[in-house]
C-alpha cells in the first residue's frame, strides 16, 4: 500500500512540476518579448535624437547660406564700380563654393533624416506586432500561473496528507467537508451580521425621518 501511495504521489508531484515548468516557459517568453520591446523603444529614442540633431544642423547650414548671400550683396554694393569687378567675381566664386558645399551637406543630412524616419516607421510596425504578442503571452502566463498555483496547492496538500496518514486516506474527505462547512458557517454569520447592521441603520433612518415630520 505504501508503495502505491509513493508511486501515486510521485506522479502527482510530476504533474505539479510540469505545470510549474509550463508557467516558467511562458514567464521566460514574456520576459524575452518585453526585453525586445524595450530594445526597440530605445532604438526609436536614438533615431529621434539623431533626427533632431540632423534637423538642427540643416537649420544652421541654411542660416549660413542666407548669411553668405547677404555678405555678397554687401560686397556688390561696396565694390560695384567697374574697376573693382574682379574683386566681386572672386568673392562670388568663393561664396558660391561655400553655399554649394553646405547644400551638399544639407542634401546628405536630409537623406539621412528620411532614412531615420523610414527605419523608425519600420520599428513602429514591429512594435505593434510585438505588443499584440505580449498581450497574448500575458493572458497565457496569467492562466498558467493560476493553474500551477491551484494544482500545486491542491495536489501537494493531498500528497502531504497521504504521506502523513497512509492508513487513513479517506478521512481527508471528511476533514475537507468539515473545513468547507466551517467556511460556510463563517460566511453565513458574516452575512447575518451585515443584514442586521443594514436593518438597524434602516430603523435609525426611519426614526430620524419620523422625528423630522413630528417637528
Amino acid at each position: 500500500m505504501d508503495n502505491a501511495i509513493k508511486e501515486t504521489n510521485k506522479k502527482l508531484e510530476e504533474i505539479v512540476k510540469i505545470l510549474n515548468e509550463n508557467k516558467e516557459k511562458y514567464q521566460n517568453k514574456y520576459n524575452d518579448i518585453n526585453k525586445v520591446i524595450n530594445q526597440k523603444l530605445e532604438q526609436v529614442k536614438n533615431y529621434k535624437e539623431d533626427y533632431y540633431a540632423a534637423k538642427e544642423k540643416i537649420d544652421n547650414l541654411n542660416t549660413d547660406i542666407e548669411e553668405f548671400k547677404e555678405e555678397y550683396k554687401k560686397l556688390v554694393n561696396k565694390f560695384k564700380d567697374d574697376e573693382l569687378s574682379n574683386i566681386l567675381i572672386g568673392a562670388n566664386k568663393e561664396i558660391s563654393a561655400k553655399i554649394n558645399e553646405r547644400k551638399l551637406t544639407i542634401q546628405k543630412d536630409t537623406d539621412e533624416m528620411n532614412k531615420l524616419v523610414s527605419e523608425a516607421e519600420s520599428i513602429k510596425q514591429e512594435l505593434i506586432t510585438l505588443n499584440a504578442e505580449k498581450k497574448a503571452l500575458e493572458i497565457l502566463l496569467n492562466k498558467s500561473m493560476d493553474i500551477a498555483k491551484f494544482y500545486e496547492s491542491t495536489l501537494m496538500e493531498i500528497v502531504n496528507y497521504s504521506n502523513e496518514n497512509p492508513e487513513d486516506l479517506c478521512k481527508y474527505f471528511s476533514q475537507e467537508k468539515m473545513k468547507n462547512s466551517q467556511k460556510n458557517n463563517n460566511h453565513n454569520k458574516k452575512n447575518k451580521k451585515n443584514r442586521q447592521a443594514v436593518t438597524s441603520e434602516a430603523f435609525d433612518l426611519d426614526s430620524i425621518i419620523t422625528n423630522d415630520i413630528v417637528k
